[in-house]
């Protein structure tokens, strides 16, 4: 099935019988993402190890199911993911090498298996240094997992302070792919947007204003962000056809609202910050109704704060 996007295409790749109902989406309409795909291709038919480095949000899981899934001869259950993150030390050691002799770990599962392993930058010394021990012993073992890693940015940085073991980091990035930011690989973005409008049952389209709102934001939250907007305007506007950059107006103020007001500021009360940000929302809609289900209040709030004098209008309904 292909969704279409404008002038652009989303591939919806159906698995066959021995996968999973369908595989995680990759989206590549930008230069940088389709460069990385050609690098997965070549990856997937591999058993060497494959770190994957980029921010929270980027897409690192997708990367590694895609280069997993671009083999046609693995099964979908030999992907098996350990996430470090909220994990004890002495659990990640216990998960990855099990017990004595390292039976029953997960790096003992063996070789018809892809082992993805998240949050490497949590890894206390102990941790890299037994892993770097066993790595070294068994290279030349057959019964290994296809090994794929991921780490945050803060794994470089990691590893210029000293703080992770630059031998391990060696051994782990035998192929070393980065992912960039939502923000460096901005083509992507009405892909996305077609993509995540499709799952929510959106049938309304953008302006070509409204995708250039989009297209010119930060993305400081990267693919989650874009994803929670697309939510955002799914349900606020479930009965428009056509969304202008006006509608997106209240939304990416109102998800920049931490951002712009992160100074505290003694003089100004909490309830000072509700009311200035329900006039913005008030002189937005024009409508009382429209704009407490934006704020997710009631209309009787918002006229009560009307009635207090707390909230002064210069356009209501």
């Amino acid at each position: 099935m292909i969704l279409h996007t404008g002038q652009k295409q989303i591939f919806f790749e159906r698995n066959n019988t021995e996968k999973k109902e369908i595989k995680e989406i990759f989206i590549s309409e930008s230069v940088v993402m389709k460069n990385i795909y050609n690098k997965i291709k070549d990856l997937a038919y591999e058993n060497s190890s494959v770190l994957i480095l980029g921010a929270r949000g980027t897409g690192c899981k997708t990367v590694a199911q895609r280069i997993f899934y671009e083999n046609k001869y693995n099964n979908a259950n030999s992907f098996v993911e350990l996430s470090c993150y909220g994990l004890a030390h002495t659990l990640i050691d216990k998960k990855l090498f099990g017990g004595e002799n390292y039976s029953k770990g997960l790096l003992s599962i063996g070789s018809e298996h892809t082992l993805f392993i998240k949050g490497l930058e949590l890894w206390t010394a102990f941790l890299q240094n037994k892993m770097l021990s066993y790595l070294i012993a068994n290279r030349h073992s057959n019964s290994l997992p296809r090994l794929i890693y991921y780490g945050t940015d803060r794994l470089s940085k990691k590893v210029q302070e000293g703080s992770f073991s630059q031998e391990l980091f060696n051994v782990l990035s035998e192929n070393l792919l980065i992912i960039p930011l939502l923000s460096e690989r901005k083509e992507d973005i009405p892909s996305f947007v077609s993509l995540f409008n499709e799952k929510n049952g959106f049938k309304g389209q953008l302006t070509q204003g409204a995708l250039q709102v989009l297209i010119s934001h930060l993305w400081h939250g990267n693919i989650p962000e874009l994803r929670n907007i697309c939510l955002q305007i799914s349900i606020l506007y479930a009965e428009k056809d056509l969304i202008n950059e006006e509608d997106l107006s209240l939304i990416i103020r109102k998800n920049d609202f931490e951002t712009i007001c992160i100074k505290y500021n003694p003089s100004v009360s909490l309830e000072d910050i509700i009311n200035r940000y329900i006039e913005l929302s008030m002189n937005h809609f024009k409508s009382k109704k429209e704009s407490a289900k934006a704020l997710g209040i009631s209309v009787k709030t918002i006229y009560n704060k009307i009635k207090s004098g707390d909230v002064i209008l210069t356009n209501s309904d």
